[in-house]
């Protein structure tokens, strides 16, 4: 009941660095409590998650479902919001770029937005991908 929770409106999230650890610590306290281990016991991460033994972690949950809606908000048939929607308008603010949600999107496929487009359109072979590419645990989780 508590990733549910920690995981609303996920799809929407733009992650920086920083926030990624944040979400690796809460899911390993998570873990901690739900196994009833006080902080006065020393024991480590790994050993912590070689218990639990998670299919995946939150950070890869969120990225699936961020996938996920990328994909629905391609196929729509609103074209005109679509072509739209990634490009900015107006004049550049000073100082370093901020992330864009669409960044994430293409750091985690690693393709362009047209290879995303062409993807997205095989909506068989964008839900197989979706499946394929969910992650284990994480060593940036264990690392904390």
């Amino acid at each position: 009941m508590v990733f549910p929770v920690a995981m609303y409106r996920c799809e929407s999230y733009t992650l920086r660095k920083s926030e990624r650890k944040k979400i690796a610590a809460f899911e390993l306290w998570i873990w901690r409590r739900l196994l009833k281990v006080p902080w006065t016991a020393r024991r480590t991460s790994r050993c912590i998650l070689d218990e639990v033994k998670p299919d995946c972690s939150i950070e890869a949950l969120m990225l699936k479902q961020k996938l996920s809606y990328f994909g629905h908000v391609m196929r729509a048939d609103r074209s005109m919001e679509k072509t739209n929607a990634w490009k900015s308008v107006g004049s550049r603010k000073r100082g370093r770029q901020r992330t864009r949600w669409m960044d994430g999107v293409r750091e985690a496929t690693g393709m362009s937005l047209q290879q995303l487009q062409d993807a997205v359109n095989e909506r068989s072979t964008w839900r197989e991908s979706l499946f394929m590419e969910s992650p284990g645990v994480d060593d940036d989780l264990v690392e904390l």
